[in-house]
């Protein structure tokens, strides 16, 4: 349709057309496949694991369950974290501080995959979300229980392959976000000019997933400035 296209070139999103044949998990693997070669590691294990994981998503399951689905298969917790050292899913609650130290020590580790040591004297390992941000600051990163992955080993296959589902889904989140910020300002700019109907208000509030079968009601609030300066003194 003539208006996906105009909101997807509005918004800088990539629009493509598949044939009705081709499955949304069939998509997310050919996705997937690129992600896991940015970090160059080639799958060891067989694509059936994969494409559980990824079917997680597709099915629309929430991130946390493809983080505990991995943390058990490694048989240690996991999370996913902000650069901030805020959790963002966990298979377990992070224990009290853990998030700060995980984040220095992502933000400083000269390399990557690193760790960092914890007052109790075991270790968490770090693992960049993705390659391709350009800064570890906008960046989310993995932590798991234990030493760093064995380079080509089983746990390296399952860590990588939950870091690219991670970074599709953030991007997928981020886009969202991106057409919610669009649909909101022009919400705003409707009802601004004055000119604004019923059926346009309502169709914008759904797509922000505001609901409106209980009624609306919408509250003005102005402030004046005044000098209390002579009031000084």
């Amino acid at each position: 349709p003539a208006d996906l296209v105009d909101a997807c070139a509005e918004a800088g999103l990539p629009l493509l057309a598949l044939g009705v044949e081709v499955s949304f998990g069939a998509l997310t693997e050919y996705v997937l496949r690129a992600l896991i070669e940015e970090y160059g590691a080639a799958p060891s294990r067989p694509y059936g694991p994969r494409r559980r994981l990824a079917s997680t998503l597709v099915d629309g399951g929430s991130l946390s369950k493809v983080v505990t689905t991995v943390a058990g298969e490694l048989d240690v917790p996991c999370w996913v974290l902000s650069a901030t050292g805020r959790v963002v899913v966990g298979s377990q609650p992070l224990p009290e501080g853990a998030g700060e130290r995980l984040a220095q020590a992502f933000l400083s580790a000269r390399f990557l995959p690193g760790t960092a040591p914890q007052p109790d004297g075991t270790v968490l390992s770090v693992f960049p979300v993705s390659k391709g941000a350009p800064h570890r600051i906008a960046n989310w990163f993995l932590a798991y229980a234990g030493e760093q992955v064995r380079a080509g080993g089983e746990h390296e296959d399952l860590v990588v392959e939950l870091a690219a589902l991670v970074a599709l889904e953030r991007s997928r989140l981020e886009a969202a976000h991106r057409i919610e910020r669009r649909v909101l300002d022009q919400l705003l700019d409707l009802l601004a000019s004055g000119d604004a109907n019923l059926p346009g208000v309502v169709s914008r509030l759904h797509t922000l997933h505001i609901e409106t079968e209980h009624g609306l009601l919408a509250v003005a609030l102005a402030v004046e400035r005044f000098d209390r300066a002579g009031e000084v003194g």
